[in-house]
């Protein structure tokens, strides 16, 4: 087994690996470092080896493995690389148990704190209802009736004229008819007959 004989560091953890480490240091104190895919010790391929492509070197319990591009591990054995199975752990889920069996209902709790209201809608309210009709005016006072004019003086009394004088207008009327009748006037009477004399 090689060893560095300038080696002073201490072992690298346990699960370190390149990536993203760029170098891991073992419990020999050897360096290991992945070059364009050439597994290197002590900056150099171990004697004896080949390898290409790998793509992961993993520190691990106190072994040195590798992982191809082909999922292929290997692990050194101190002047080998032997082929081996991924090494980590298996973190899977396990199988799922039987459900078990259903717990008694439980008391019904307090109701609940009644929730504050919502804002305002925005939608436009309903049409008003419609207003109360007005109380109808009082009714003016009567106005007062005027005063009864005064009554005006009755006419003076003709003057009886004398039968005479009548008789004497009709007379000076000369013929005169005063009715379809031919009635005159005579002696205070109309009658019947000629012109009087």
């Amino acid at each position: 087994m090689s060893k560095n004989p300038t080696a002073t560091a201490a072992a690298s953890p346990s699960g370190t690996a390149i990536p993203p480490a760029i170098s891991i240091t073992d419990s020999q104190g050897n360096t290991w470092t992945v070059v364009g895919g050439v597994v290197h010790r002590n900056g150099s391929i171990p004697a004896g080896t080949s390898t290409n492509s790998v793509i992961l070197l993993l520190y691990l319990n106190g072994t040195i493995y590798q992982e191809n591009t082909w999922d292929n591990w290997w692990l050194w054995s101190g002047t080998a690389w032997l082929a081996t199975n991924d090494p980590r752990p298996v973190t899977g889920v396990g199988a799922t148990g039987p459900t078990g069996p259903t717990g008694p209902t439980g008391p019904i709790g307090p109701p609940g704190a009644t929730g504050v209201s919502g804002p305002p809608g925005t939608g436009g309210g309903g049409v008003g209802p419609t207003g109360a009709t007005g109380p109808s005016g009082a009714t003016g006072p009567t106005g007062a009736i005027g005063p009864t004019g005064a009554t005006g003086p009755s006419g003076a009394s003709g003057a009886s004229g004398s039968a005479a004088a009548v008789t004497a207008f009709f007379s000076s009327l000369g013929t005169v008819d005063p009715g379809a009748g031919g009635y005159w006037w005579d002696d205070g009477f109309f009658v019947q007959g000629g012109r009087p004399t």
